[in-house]
C-alpha cells in the first residue's frame, strides 16, 4: 500500500527580526488526516487533534499557509527569510537546496538579495527541472578527462588584453554540469545537476 503524501499546512508565528534563513516550527497533515482534524509536528507520527490545536489557532500563533499543497517529503522544512517569505527547503543546508519552494510571503513581499540565487529564481518562478542546453553540445560528452556525461555547457577562454597572440582562437571546452560548477564556483546555478 503507497503510504499517504503529508502536506505543509502551518507554521508558528515568529515575530522577531531575521537575518538570512531561519527555521520555522510547522505542522504537517496527510490529505485523511486534514479531513479528521489531524495535524502533526514537523514530521512526527503522533496526531494532533485541531481540537487540541485550537488555542494555538485563536490566538494567532499558528498560522495557516495559503498555499497547503506543496508536499512534505521530510528532506525539506520551512524557513522564514528576512522579509517575512517562507519557503521550504533542506533541513541542514537550505543555502544548497537545487529545488527550494517558495511557498508565500506578505503582500509587497520582494526576495531578500542576500539569499542564494536559486531561492531568488525559484521566488520568480523559473527554476525548471531541465535548463537551456545550445544545440551546440548536441551530442558530444563532457571532456574532462574520465567523464563520459553529456556536455551541456561549452567553456571557452577570454584573451586578455595583454596576450601576444591576440589573432589566435580562445580554447574552449564542452563540460557536463557538474564539472561547469567545479569550474565556475558555488555562485553558479545549474538546476540540471
Amino acid at each position: 500500500m503507497e503510504q499517504e503524501r503529508s502536506y505543509f499546512t502551518h507554521y508558528l508565528n515568529d515575530q522577531e527580526p531575521l537575518i538570512g534563513l531561519r527555521k520555522l516550527v510547522f505542522l504537517t497533515a496527510t490529505e485523511s488526516g486534514l479531513t479528521k482534524g489531524e495535524h502533526h509536528w514537523a514530521y512526527s507520527v503522533a496526531a494532533l487533534l485541531t481540537e487540541n490545536l485550537q488555542p494555538q489557532f485563536d490566538d494567532g500563533s499558528l498560522i495557516p499557509l495559503r498555499n497547503q499543497a506543496i508536499e512534505a517529503d521530510g528532506k525539506q522544512i520551512l524557513w522564514m527569510d528576512q522579509n517575512r517569505g517562507i519557503w521550504a527547503a533542506d533541513n541542514e543546508h537550505p543555502e544548497k537546496d537545487l529545488h527550494p519552494h517558495f511557498i508565500e510571503g506578505p503582500e509587497g513581499y520582494v526576495t531578500p538579495q542576500d539569499l542564494p540565487l536559486q531561492f531568488r529564481l525559484a521566488c520568480e518562478g523559473t527554476i525548471k527541472d531541465h535548463h537551456f542546453i545550445s544545440a551546440t553540445c548536441k551530442g558530444r560528452s563532457c571532456q574532462v578527462d574520465g567523464c563520459k556525461e553529456p556536455a551541456a555547457h561549452k567553456v571557452a577562454e577570454e584573451i586578455p588584453e595583454d596576450d601576444p597572440l591576440q589573432i589566435r582562437h580562445e580554447f574552449t571546452c564542452y563540460v557536463c554540469c557538474g564539472h561547469f560548477r567545479q569550474i565556475m564556483g558555488s555562485a553558479v546555478f545549474c538546476p540540471k545537476e
